[in-house]
């Protein structure tokens, strides 16, 4: 008789890698600019994490209130940034 064998050494890392992969609806990653007058605009930020987001949101505050956000999480929040 032959059992089957399971490798779970190998199914881990796949598994890991699936749950790595970027969303096929594009970036989750964007930024909402409020300006001065109050209007809010969003951005998409085609980052891979969220040190690069943040910078990437803060090359288009020029003064005004930035937020980062991934998806549903506020990652940071920047009042009316000027460089």
């Amino acid at each position: 008789m032959s059992e089957a064998i399971q490798d779970e050494t190998l199914q881990a890392p796949v598994a890991i890698a699936r749950s790595r992969r970027a969303s096929p609806a594009g970036p989750r990653y964007h930024a909402v600019i409020t300006a001065r007058d109050g209007a809010k605009s969003l951005h998409p930020l085609p980052a891979f994490g969220d040190d690069e987001a943040i910078a990437q949101a803060l090359a288009l505050a020029e003064g005004r209130v930035i937020e980062v956000w991934d998806g549903p999480r506020l990652i940071e929040r920047f009042n009316a940034v000027t460089w």
